[in-house]
């Protein structure tokens, strides 16, 4: 019998073209919303997804901080009740909603879900050292570490992840590394032909935490190559400033993602691991993974967790002229090669099913 709500704090404008959060999210949903009376989601805007109807998406209509967080706190005191699980989508901003329930007796089961590496983050973002950075570094360093602390369970996004925090704060009962997971039916698809293997993708956010500009210098360094540039992902506008030698398709949808394939052989992924900027599994990379595409990915822990040499082609974090190089060698790969990279890419992105990924959930915080 189905007895309680599920809470979901998401510091975020949900839509089919959103990052990883809001990717987890919809997979999430979709897959565990029969277990609840209903979901509640509170986000700052929503739109463009069809979610089960019985999830209720509590729009805050508040871009800034301090509106969101007590137009959702004041919320969830309408909405739940006694035992109903809340999960907080991060452990700085999301972290902030749990203090305010946890101090004022809302008797939830408190769950933070890890997808990042926290403060690290926090401190790429503000590496401007202004009074106002220091003072906003330092309130969500005593938000990050309270909530470490108290919440009654933590869930990690990737084994790099629990890493960070375990040598930040050492190891806390109740954690469990959850890594994130595919909606997606994998596809083994090994054809190759030229033009595919001319055919260079980047999918994501076009920013430079997730090493865009590498992308992009690579490309006007590869200007007299037949090599062609796809970029699909937001920023249109940056993407025009910094190299007309990129072919911007624009925001996607996960559902055309077998269309992105279907058009390049190779997807590259250079998130910054040694600006502890980046972390846990990525859903783009399984994505490509699972669609039996090459990887060319910066060789560092947080893509380690998924890459290796059997499935992918890894390059010195930073160094631009091995990735370029490596771009360069795809052509000249024989097909044997790239055959079984592809089937190796299919076979690594297999174990990663959404169902796993519930499945782990509802064992670890206990729900029958």
């Amino acid at each position: 019998m189905i007895k309680n709500s599920l809470h979901i704090i998401i510091f975020s404008d949900v839509s089919k073209t959103s990052g990883g959060k809001e990717t987890w999210l919809e997979y999430f949903i979709n897959s565990i919303h029969s277990d609840y009376i209903n979901i509640y989601v509170y986000c700052i805007a929503y739109s463009d997804i069809d979610f089960p109807s019985n999830v209720i998406f509590v729009d805050s209509k508040h871009k800034s901080l301090p509106g969101y967080l007590f137009s959702s706190f004041r919320a969830i005191k309408k909405h739940s009740a006694e035992g109903d699980e809340c999960i907080y989508c991060g452990i700085n901003i999301e972290a902030m909603i749990f203090i305010l329930n946890k101090i004022t007796n809302i008797n939830l089961k408190h769950i933070i879900w890890i997808r990042g590496t926290g403060i690290g983050e926090l401190k790429y973002f503000w590496s401007n050292k202004s009074m106002r950075n220091r003072i906003k570094l330092y309130i969500a360093t005593l938000v990050e570490r309270y909530s470490f602390a108290k919440s009654k369970y933590i869930i990690y996004n990737g084994e790099d992840t629990r890493v960070t925090f375990e040598q930040r704060y050492g190891i806390r009962e109740n954690a469990k590394t959850i890594p994130n997971a595919l909606d997606l039916e994998p596809s083994l698809n090994t054809h190759i032909d030229n033009n595919l293997v001319h055919s260079v993708a980047y999918t994501g956010r076009l920013v430079n935490t997730k090493g865009f500009q590498y992308f992009v210098e690579a490309a006007n360094r590869m200007r007299e190559t037949k090599m062609t540039f796809h970029a699909w992902g937001e920023n249109v506008n940056q993407v025009i400033k910094d190299s007309d030698h990129i072919l911007y398709h624009g925001a996607y949808t996960r559902k055309e993602l077998p269309i992105i394939a279907s058009n390049s052989l190779c997807f590259v992924f250079l998130n910054n691991n040694t600006s502890n900027a980046a972390g846990g599994i990525s859903h783009s990379i399984l994505e490509a993974l699972a669609l039996s595409r090459i990887v060319i990915a910066w060789d560092n822990a947080t893509h380690r967790q998924l890459l290796n040499s059997a499935n992918s082609i890894l390059v010195e974090e930073g160094n631009i002229d091995q990735l370029i190089n490596a771009i360069r060698s795809l052509p000249n790969l024989n097909l044997n090669t790239l055959t079984q990279m592809m089937e190796a890419a299919y076979q690594t992105a297999l174990p990663y099913s959404i169902s796993e990924h519930v499945k782990l959930y509802k064992e670890f915080v206990g729900h029958t």
